[in-house]
């Protein structure tokens, strides 16, 4: 029988050893949740890299079949409705994978109304794109048909809400294995096509039918995953009038950002030529498919940095840094890599028809920089319920890019219009964060040597 003392100081040591175990246990879950964002994140850039891989080798073996003029065409049409796709999520994604994470219990309300949103929102993208290319002045031979053809493929960008709930849960496996099998198939397709001396609307086509196969695909791997749990999807008036009240900052900055993307391509089609948009499109094809870097990083982190963000503000702020210092030591590698390269992949991949694209490719090397800073920061401005200041920085973003081009496309063509790229990503990265002193603030958090969190 043991002595009262020496029950007591049995006790005391379970209390004294209940702040390590704590510890422990807090390691263990951040383990856990590191490991579930690794996986997540391996699993998008695998998905990514088999689509850069495959995806540049098609483009540029289609490069070389069509000539810099059918080139140039072809992504004219996919640039147009480009302009309009931000009606096609809606500025949803990021908002709705918060929710997604802060208010589990509302799930089939939560997507039942992006769902509905987003059908809506694909529609009318297919009137506008349409409509618009039939107002322009002098559009490129076939492009009207071209536009409408694309377009009407974002019908299947509805089930996008399957997407965002598997990105909320840190599960884009499904997701991403169910695209790569569905992207190997439709590249054979286009090889199949380039073999056999397919026309140019063969080309579009596949571009339609890729949109509506990953539309449909995405519906099935959510079903099969979630039991019986599609039909139970209820969209409420008052959610989907909450969401847009949400994100309508979003869908004008995201509509701002694919303008900026897209409005060099339309400039050089109606000022310099549809030529001068091959050569350009020949370069900033390889420089903007690594945009899914920092797209796949930001989606893998997003919620644990939203459970951050209502845990401490010390560790959000901590944890952003350390996710920011990374992007920003793979961008700069990246951007010297195709900076020393540029001339080698350009001959390489396209052959000398389109060798003046290789000076496009140095320039934009480096914007690749800058983009990487842009898209990390826009989903800290979301998680943090900031989406004016999004906006207002896309507002200017574009007006940069507009006067430049303006001024550059007319004198120096594709390279005018790159460097007009390049000064609107600086800007928006370095400038436009100096007027306020709330995004001063957040410039230097994001610099500044971490500080330890408190567990």
């Amino acid at each position: 029988m043991p002595y009262p003392n020496e029950k007591g100081s049995s006790s005391n040591k379970m209390r004294n050893q209940e702040p390590r175990i704590k510890r422990i246990l807090g390691l263990n879950r951040r383990h856990v949740a590191l490991t579930s964002i690794f996986v997540n994140f391996s699993w998008l850039g695998l998905e990514r890299v088999v689509r850069l891989t495959i995806g540049l080798l098609l483009s540029a073996w289609l490069a070389r079949y069509l000539g810099p003029k059918e080139f140039g065409v072809l992504n004219f049409s996919i640039a147009f409705v480009a302009l309009f796709s931000v009606f096609a999520s809606f500025g949803l994604n990021s908002v709705t994978s918060r929710e997604l994470t802060q208010r589990p219990q509302d799930k089939h309300i939560i997507l039942g109304s992006v769902c509905t949103i987003q059908l809506f929102g694909n529609i009318l993208l297919i009137l506008l794109a349409t409509f618009s290319i039939s107002m322009l002045p002098n559009p490129p031979p076939q492009a009207a048909i071209f536009v409408a053809i694309i377009s009407f493929g974002h019908i299947g960008k509805a089930a996008n809400f399957s997407r965002i709930w598997f990105e909320s849960q840190t599960k884009s496996k499904f997701i991403a294995a169910t695209e790569i099998i569905l992207f190997s198939l439709l590249a054979l397709t286009r090889i199949i096509l380039l073999v056999s001396n397919a026309p140019l609307s063969a080309f579009v086509w596949t571009i339609c039918a890729e949109s509506l196969l990953t539309g449909m695909a995405l519906v099935a791997v959510y079903s099969l995953n979630n039991k019986g749990e599609l039909t139970r999807l209820k969209p409420k008036i008052s959610e989907i009038k909450w969401m847009l009240s949400e994100c309508w900052p979003l869908v004008l900055s995201g509509g701002l950002v694919l303008i900026n993307f897209n409005l060099d391509k339309i400039m050089l089609a109606q000022i310099a030529g549809d030529f001068e948009v091959g050569i350009y499109t020949a370069a900033t094809r390889l420089v903007e498919s690594l945009n899914f870097i920092p797209l796949a990083v930001s989606a893998s982190v997003a919620p644990a940095l939203a459970r951050a963000a209502q845990r401490s503000p010390l560790e959000y702020s901590n944890s952003s840094r350390k996710v920011y210092t990374a992007l920003a030591a793979i961008s700069i590698l990246i951007g010297f890599c195709l900076f020393i390269t540029s001339n080698t992949i350009i001959n390489v991949l396209y052959g000398v028809d389109f060798a003046p694209s290789s000076t496009i490719l140095s320039i934009h090397s480096w914007a690749l920089i800058f983009v990487f800073h842009i898209s990390f920061r826009t989903r800290l401005h979301t998680i943090e319920h900031k989406q004016r200041i999004i906006l207002s920085f896309s507002c200017l973003t574009v007006l940069v890019n507009l006067v430049c081009n303006l001024l550059l496309i007319p004198r120096w063509g594709a390279l005018g219009a790159s460097w007009a790229s390049l000064a609107s990503w600086v800007s928006s990265a370095l400038i436009f964060p100096l007027f306020t002193s709330e995004t001063r603030r957040q410039m230097r958090s994001l610099i500044k040597k971490p500080r330890p969190s408190n567990h």
